[in-house]
């Protein structure tokens, strides 16, 4: 490595021997017809997309995503995770910072390809297992209306064509406002006639 050093009469290079390390991990790119190939070996569908794979499996909301550049070196787990080598979790913060939706996990492409080809078939498979979020039903009030029956009572002394039906008159016509005010009127008043012969006979009796 080469460094400036600077003397009272001129500036000069010198050489340390030394190399310096590169600060850039660099990433495994995959052949992207092998993921694909665990992709739909593992049953899932694959949807294309503008830069990426879509796959997804039956009613799971669980989703991969996998670039559509020849070599990948990106591959995203959205709506799930699952912990093991390869796989290198995203937290919500940082989805939301880089705007990756509901991307929860992503394939480590530090590893070896052995290892992200087995992560990529286990998530596969985790992805299949994701069940979706129960549907929240609206429940509508409905007013229950109930119908009471009445049993027919039989009077003492009655004979089958004379059964009365509790709460109902004997005639097919039902009262008019004027007779049921006139029945309530005679009712009062011989309820009132009664207390009051109850009354003079108690009143007699104390004498």
């Amino acid at each position: 490595m080469w460094y400036n050093v600077n003397t009272k009469r001129k500036q000069v290079r010198r050489w340390t021997g030394k190399k310096l390390m590169s600060t850039k991990q660099e990433l495994t790119k995959v052949d992207r017809e092998t993921l694909m190939n665990v992709v739909r070996n593992a049953g899932l569908d694959v949807k294309e997309q503008s830069a990426y794979f879509k796959c997804t499996f039956g009613e799971s909301p669980a989703k991969i995503y996998v670039a559509k550049s020849a070599k990948v070196s990106r591959v995203d787990l959205s709506g799930f995770t699952l912990q093991r080598p390869g796989i290198r979790q995203i937290t919500a913060q940082e989805a939301k910072e880089l705007r990756r939706g509901k991307v929860q996990a992503e394939l480590d492409f530090t590893q070896d390809e052995a290892t992200l080809v087995e992560a990529l078939e286990k998530a596969c498979e985790a992805l299949k297992l994701v069940e979706p979020a129960p549907k929240k039903e609206k429940v509508k009030a409905k007013t229950a209306e109930t119908t009471t029956e009445t049993e027919p009572v039989e009077t003492a002394g009655a004979n089958d064509d004379d059964n009365v039906t509790e709460g109902e008159d004997s005639t097919d016509e039902e009262p008019t406002e004027d007779e049921a005010m006139r029945a309530a009127r005679i009712a009062a008043i011989k309820a009132s006639a009664k207390k009051r012969a109850d009354e003079a006979e108690t009143a007699a009796a104390q004498q």
